[in-house]
Parts: structure tokens; sequence; C-alpha cells
């Protein structure tokens, strides 16, 4: 987590990775994730986060690769909707 005292802003971030095999199907994984949060302290309403994530996945003759990247912001209009 990075605090920014001057800016009064706080940021998260967190990332996973690894590698695995499946031996009884002989097929192996990779992935990483990156997670990230953002929010301004005088401004909640401007809050984001994000989620992306990579993988991929061999067996044989195949080799396929999953990528996704997700963004999720807020305003006071979300707010009104949802209460």
């Amino acid at each position: 987590m990075i605090r920014e005292l001057g800016e009064q802003t706080t940021e998260f971030r967190a990332m996973r990775d690894g590698d695995y095999r499946i031996d009884d199907i002989g097929t192996e994984l990779s992935f990483t994730r990156m997670r990230s949060s953002f929010v301004v302290d005088a401004k909640p309403l401007n809050a984001r986060a994000r989620v992306e994530c990579r993988a991929t996945y061999r067996r044989d003759t195949w080799d396929v690769r999953v990528e996704t990247d997700v963004e999720l912001t807020c305003d006071r209009g979300f707010l009104m909707w949802v209460a």
C-alpha cells in the first residue's frame, strides 16, 4: 500500500503469479494477476480499481493464452442508482 500524505491519496497493489503442471493430463499452466486500487481522500467518488490477468495453458500441440483487463470506477450517479 502506498499512502501519499501530501497528496492525500492511497494506492494498493497486489501481484500474484505462478506456474503449475497437471501431470495426469500433461498440461502446463502459468498465470499472472495484478490488482490495484486508487482513491483521493477528498474525492471518494473518483475511486477506481483495476485487475489485469494473463494465463497460458499448454499441452501437446496446443498453446492457449487468455488476457483480461477490467477497470471499475465510481461516480455519484452510480451511487444514487444502487441506493
